[in-house]
């Protein structure tokens, strides 16, 4: 299916979310206070509430009906186009806007407005906003907008004969649209490269070799265009050439060039894109380094700049808490993961990033069981877990074939484990092994398959310690030959890296047979 090929319903779901994340003050889908039990109204509730999850739930609440309905169809079109129409009355002038968006989305909406004043004859107000709105556009530098403007004004000069004016916006066409075929070019680049690596960490030798060219071009071009809208995809481009060839210390490099240009450039650009951008990039360089310290004072940096209880500062922090569980530094988790559940703004992340906190939770609860971390009494409310609700829930993530379901499956294995319900420890292992026969293989998903089937030799050997380190030693030198990297992907599936855990489960056992009932399948 094509990624532009979505229903009406996901329309639906997209726009109703937009509209009511950016609290529209005039919501016209809804009209007037009377017509809130209107069928129109439910369809909106409904979906903002998440009580409809698809348009069959939607057809049958509503019409008792299915999709195919033909009232229920046009109901969703007569929602979608309201929607659309609340699209305009979003207020552009709230804190959640930065300046440099507030400018282009007042620029696009006055855009608008000048076609439709000047196709209507109303050429004087026209001309007027066009005027005024091209001074905005020229100071941030859009140069699609002052390409558009430009042309409308230069006509309407043309009709008055005032020939100064006209040059003058003549002149400023031409240069803008020298710097749109920059922004293209730089804009064609990222895209060929994101089009051609997305997915894989192999890139042919013919696509690389025409990367190295237009980012040498673009390198060049760093020296004449300084502008927002060429800046970011030049620079994107040019840090994942190098990401390719995994030559990192460029990276930190480019980005740190980046950074001082941001910072000797005084022009009214969005910084704050690009400073993201370049403190992102050198996080996960010093990362791939494993240049760990580097990583928690850029890490600090990142959180020192986003403002705090934000979408982007706690994919920092979550990074943060990755970095102290790859290097042990547990106590340090468990205070990050405090941060992240007294700060507001968790809630409002989206419920699968919710659950990587839930998740991140569960092994910081493991470690405070095996007195890996000391929790802060001050603070009971903070260190209750749902220990049953945890075991037993189905995740977000159960359609996903290979991340985070691996994070949850062996998890709950350790917690029974530490409970000492063996009979249950034999059950999620056996699951462990059909899924990870079901769904994994080889590359991303080697380390898991050695550390499921040291779960098996533990069970096989009757939980006893000796027995357990003979039994799984061959898989335990196979994982540490295919040592962890701390990446996003990695980070998916291990949440602490499987060597530590085999070192904690070590640590609770003693030399004793245990016989569960249940035997294990082999």
């Amino acid at each position: 299916m094509s990624y532009f090929s979505t229903g009406m319903f996901e329309r639906l779901e997209e726009l109703v979310h937009f509209v009511s994340k950016n609290k529209v003050q005039r919501i016209e889908i809804i009209g007037e206070p009377s017509n809130y039990n209107s069928l129109v109204h439910q369809l909106y509730a409904g979906i903002q509430e998440g009580r409809y999850k698809s348009d069959r739930d939607a057809a049958k609440d509503l019409y008792d009906s299915t999709p195919e309905n033909k009232n229920f169809k046009h109901l969703q079109y007569v929602l979608e186009q309201r929607l659309l129409n609340t699209v305009f009355f979003i207020d552009v002038s709230r804190p959640t806007f930065v300046e440099y968006k507030k400018a282009y989305y007042t620029c696009q909406k006055n855009v608008g407005a000048i076609y439709m004043l000047i196709g209507r004859n109303a050429k004087k107000t026209g001309v007027s906003l066009a005027e005024r709105t091209i001074r905005i556009a020229i100071k941030y530098e859009f140069a699609d907008i002052i390409i558009s403007l430009t042309r409308i004004l230069r006509q309407e000069l043309t009709y008055g004969k005032n020939q100064k004016k006209y040059e003058y916006y003549n002149h400023l066409l031409k240069k803008n649209m020298k710097l749109l075929e920059a922004e293209l070019f730089a804009e064609e680049c990222s895209q060929k490269i994101t089009l051609h690596h997305a997915g894989t960490r192999i890139i042919k030798k013919d696509i690389l070799n025409d990367v190295i060219e237009d980012t040498n071009q673009l390198e060049n071009m760093l020296q004449t265009y300084s502008h927002q809208k060429f800046l970011y995809p030049a620079y994107t481009t040019i840090i994942n050439r190098y990401e390719l060839v995994q030559d990192y210390e460029k990276v930190i490099e480019i980005c740190n060039n980046a950074l001082l240009k941001l910072n000797d450039d005084n022009k009214p650009i969005n910084n704050e894109v690009l400073i993201s951008l370049a403190l992102f990039k050198i996080l996960f360089a010093q990362i791939y380094l494993k240049n760990y310290t580097a990583a928690e004072n850029v890490i600090q940096r990142c959180l020192n700049f986003y403002r705090t209880g934000t979408r982007t500062w706690y994919i920092v922090l979550e990074r943060y808490l990755k970095i102290c569980m790859f290097t042990k530094q547990y106590q340090k988790a468990y205070e990050i993961l405090i941060q992240a559940q007294i700060t507001k703004g968790i809630h409002k992340l989206f419920p699968v990033e919710q659950e990587i906190w839930e998740i991140s939770r569960a092994y910081i609860h493991y470690l405070i069981l095996i007195g890996k971390i000391t929790p802060n009494t001050s603070e009971p409310q903070l260190n209750k877990f749902r220990y049953y609700k945890f075991l037993n829930e189905v995740p977000t993530y159960s359609k996903d074939k290979r991340g985070y379901n691996i994070a949850i499956l062996v998890i709950q294995v350790l917690l029974l484990l530490q409970a000492e319900k063996y009979d249950d420890v034999i059950n999620r292992t056996q699951s462990l092994q059909q899924y990870c026969y079901k769904y994994l293989r080889k590359n991303d998903s080697y380390r898991s398959n050695c550390f499921i089937k040291m779960l098996v030799k533990l069970i096989e050997a009757h939980f006893h310690k000796n027995g357990a380190i003979r039994k799984a030693q061959s898989y335990y030198e196979k994982l540490k030959a295919f040592p962890a990297e701390l990446s996003a992907q990695t980070t998916e599936i291990e949440i602490v890296p499987y060597e530590y855990l085999w070192e904690c489960i070590l640590e609770s056992l003693d030399n004793k047979f245990v016989k569960p009932k249940k035997k294990p399948e082999k």
